[in-house]
């Protein structure tokens, strides 16, 4: 019975384990092709406020102007000129 409680609780953990080594895997591997081919991290898109709130506040008002795609236009060709791919922030989350 012992042996029977003991394998319920060390199964989810096995798994949570191999979780965590494949991602931290995964992770190092493309950090090292990423090296190897000189590449640069993408541009941060720049925000006034913490957690990206402003491009959330932005975007709705743009919705209620009924402008969304108007807005993201001017986002991407008059803001971040020349840049092809950015990182953000949006509700506290890179993206």
């Amino acid at each position: 019975m012992l042996h029977l409680i003991a394998l319920v609780f060390a199964i989810p953990f096995l798994y949570v384990l191999y979780v965590a080594v494949l991602s931290y895997y995964n992770a190092w591997q493309y950090n090292r092709k990423a090296a190897a081919r000189a590449c640069k991290p993408a541009a941060l898109r720049p925000y006034k406020y913490p957690a990206g709130i402003d491009m959330i506040m932005r975007v709705m008002d743009a919705d209620k102007r009924h402008q969304i795609p108007n807005e993201f236009e001017r986002l991407f060709f008059d803001e971040l000129a020349g840049k092809s791919t950015l990182r953000m922030y949006l509700f506290g989350t890179l993206m």
